[in-house]
């Protein structure tokens, strides 16, 4: 039998590895749960798409688990996520589409063959580099595949949350060498389409309480205004090297904690509460939580 990793700069992870051994039990569990007549009704019924948004649900409990720095819970959502991969595999190997030995190898492959400066003869030692020549090596892939959308941006898909996307986006157009000099070019635009959607803002638009009336037509321009309003703030985000994603989920995170502050603060008297008693209350909740 011929050895698969023939040729490949490196060798396969020790058969020794105690995280082989982990794995093993989990594939092992994950089997048993998909085993025709005995396995779990529930996991036999599932299929590729129902597992989808529980595969995305999973990711985003262990993201949030990572950023409140709870290991034993980051620990417990990484294996939901694994778990959740593992067993999406075994449904498509079980219809006969594709297996997790395939998904493994073709993932080490495509890592090694995008990363010419680890496994192979060139020298890159900066990180746009490195990330320049990844979207060079997809680019020609793409091309030597037949495939043909040859954008950079081939590929990205529609489904992500708009702000991963947008970054995702801008991530990609920089390397491909659509950019600003500097993060002032960025800057400039944020200010630019704030002027653009204070513009189509009429003043009784500013003057409501809640949801001013407008017509189709003003509308259609606020959400359009307000749209590249938050975009260039995603794209600014990227400039400064801060995902837009992890801050705008941080910032709503803060406010969940300083208005539930002010929920307690207030109590029933929140309700009828006139702005400044609100304000008020907010920066103290705003202080304590910086204290």
């Amino acid at each position: 039998m011929s050895d698969p990793f023939e040729g490949w700069p490196l060798t396969p992870a020790s058969k020794d590895d105690p995280r082989i051994e982990s794995f093993r039990m989990l594939l092992a569990v994950v089997d048993r749960l998909r085993r025709p007549g005995d396995g779990c009704p529930w996991d036999l019924k599932q299929t590729e798409v129902s597992m989808g948004p529980r595969l995305v649900e999973e990711a985003y409990e262990w993201i949030e688990a990572i950023e409140t720095e709870d290991i034993p819970e980051s620990t417990a959502e990484a294996g939901d996520v694994l778990m959740n991969l593992l067993l999406m595999c075994r449904i498509a190997e079980d219809n006969g589409r594709y297996d997790l030995g395939q998904v493994a190898l073709n993932s080490a492959s495509k890592l090694v063959r995008r990363h010419p400066h680890v496994f192979g003869e060139d020298v890159e030692t900066e990180a746009e580099g490195v990330l320049s020549r990844w979207e060079a090596i997809k680019k020609q892939e793409r091309a030597d595949g037949g495939q043909e959308d040859k954008s950079v941006l081939s590929g990205l898909p529609v489904g992500l949350p708009a702000l991963v996307r947008t970054a995702r986006m801008v991530n990609k157009t920089m390397a491909a060498g659509f950019r600003w000099s500097n993060v002032q070019g960025a800057w400039d635009k944020v200010q630019e389409e704030l002027g653009e959607l204070r513009e189509t803002l009429p003043a009784s638009a500013l003057e409501a309480e809640r949801k001013p009336e407008l017509t189709d037509e003003q509308r259609d321009r606020i959400e359009s205004e307000l749209g590249d309003l938050i975009a260039s703030a995603a794209i600014l985000g990227e400039y400064l090297g801060i995902d837009p994603e992890r801050a705008c989920r941080l910032s709503a995170r803060r406010f969940e904690e300083r208005f539930r502050k002010v929920e307690c603060d207030l109590g029933d008297g929140m309700q009828g509460a006139d702005v400044p008693t609100l304000e008020k209350a907010w920066k103290a909740a705003k202080v304590t939580d910086q204290a």
